[in-house]
């Protein structure tokens, strides 16, 4: 294929179906252009996240720029000063006391390195993820996985002998379990064998499930994950790599939810468009002997370049008010998405909180069964638009509104007035489909 008559990608290997072959040659805010000069508006900035504060914010541009210029990288056994300065910021603001900060290229990363933290301190070596789950591609954050369309590529689902999953406590679309097991039952047999022989090291959840489509947990069901996890003293690792920073109205979207996190990941965002992963760990869990230990090495983490960019990031997320402004805005765009479902009755439900906004799109509202097929037909209908949009959940029908929290106004109403054209066309293919 060739792009303007001169961008072949034939030569890239990707790791993904890619549905339209686009090449992007520039952005800013939250457009973006590709090598023939079409415009996009993204409405998931970026993949789900990294362009959080718009593609190339000047002051992120500007402490990569200088931060190159002066030291590009330095030997992992060496701390550096964008690194100290940034870990600095980090306990400032972190949900618990004394905060350690590890950072890698990832959140997928980060979440590897949490779990083995967490073997590390507990001498455990057992690990409870959740159904709906999703925390990286890695061998054993597959393991962690509970979208089982992803999971399930390799080796009849990837799954270490001393990992386990139990049932979410969603909201509004109630897990299936095949053993017809509820939450509450599953959470039950998790307690029970921890009183008998407790070898679990850590439980590692999203505040808000983003791949497994925005879905949000009853409170109940976080009430109880935070006491079995304190009870046995089980480290509680919140995977913020989506929620952090400001994307749900909040510093940390755990604190929205009463969670007590031990250790917090993180990434996307974080970077302002360069690759970003951390771990963040309560400081009372750190004691010597866990700070020596060389516990995860990776040849490119603590990077100069990655810690100013972060920097650079919070310092835009404080100045422009960007948690009170994903705020307000998030209130504005779900109740024009509410409004817009006593038009459409494919939108089941809309959930927030900020601009981690899911609707849920359905055939049917009394039986909440997923939009699938015109779902996946409306991805090409907005790119054709000009509109870069994301569905996610189990059926592929959950539609994503995670615009930049910088989004200019003009913007926003486009992003808006978009969405609508959006779920229109799949309301009509749905009610054509009845027909």
């Amino acid at each position: 294929m060739t792009v303007n008559g001169t961008v072949n990608p034939k030569s890239v290997l990707h790791s993904g179906w890619i549905r339209k072959p686009i090449v992007f040659e520039r952005a800013f805010g939250a457009t973006l252009w590709d090598a023939d000069g079409r415009e996009y508006l993204d409405l998931v900035s970026s993949n789900m996240g990294p362009a959080m504060v718009g593609y190339c914010h000047p002051a992120v541009v500007a402490a990569i720029q200088r931060q190159v210029a002066t030291l590009m990288g330095t030997r992992i056994l060496f701390d550096n000063v964008p690194l100290v300065d940034f870990c600095n910021r980090i306990a400032a603001c972190a949900p618990f006391d004394d905060a350690r900060t590890y950072l890698c290229p990832g959140g997928g990363e980060a979440n590897e390195a949490a779990i083995k933290l967490a073997m590390l301190i507990t001498g455990r070596d057992g690990i409870v993820s959740l159904g709906g789950a999703y925390h990286g591609q890695s061998i054993a954050t597959m393991s962690l996985c509970g979208m089982p369309g992803l999971r399930d590529r390799f080796s009849d689902g990837i799954r270490m002998r001393t990992f386990r999953q139990i049932v979410p406590g969603h909201a509004y679309r109630q897990w299936h379990d095949p053993s017809g097991m509820t939450w509450r039952d599953s959470l039950g047999a998790l307690e029970n064998d921890l009183q008998r022989s407790n070898s679990v090291a850590a439980l590692i959840i999203e505040p808000i499930q983003a791949v497994g489509g925005h879905a949000v947990f009853e409170q109940e069901f976080l009430e109880e994950i935070q006491r079995v996890c304190g009870r046995f003293g089980v480290l509680l690792i919140a995977d913020e790599v989506q929620t952090a920073l400001g994307r749900c109205g909040a510093l940390w979207a755990s604190t929205l939810y009463g969670l007590k996190p031990d250790i917090i990941t993180v990434g996307k965002g974080l970077g302002g468009g360069m690759p970003f992963g951390g771990v963040i760990a309560r400081g009372g869990l750190i004691t010597d002997a866990v700070q020596d230990a060389p516990w995860h090495l990776l040849t490119a983490q603590g990077h100069p370049v990655q810690a100013a960019a972060g920097s650079a990031v919070l310092d835009v997320v404080r100045s422009e008010g960007l948690v009170e402004r994903s705020r307000r805005l998030g209130e504005a765009a779900t109740s024009r998405f509410r409004r817009l479902a006593e038009r459409h009755e494919v939108i089941g439900d809309v959930r927030c909180p900020g601009l981690f906004i899911g609707i849920d799109l359905v055939s049917d509202r009394e039986t909440r069964q997923p939009a699938t097929s015109a779902c996946s037909a409306a991805w090409e209908f907005a790119l054709g638009r000009g509109l870069i949009v994301g569905f996610g959940g189990v059926g592929g029908n959950v539609f994503k509104f995670k615009p930049p929290l910088t989004v200019s106004a003009p913007e926003f109403e486009r992003m808006l007035d978009g969405t609508e054209e959006v779920i229109a066309y799949v309301d009509e293919l749905v009610r054509s489909g009845r027909r």
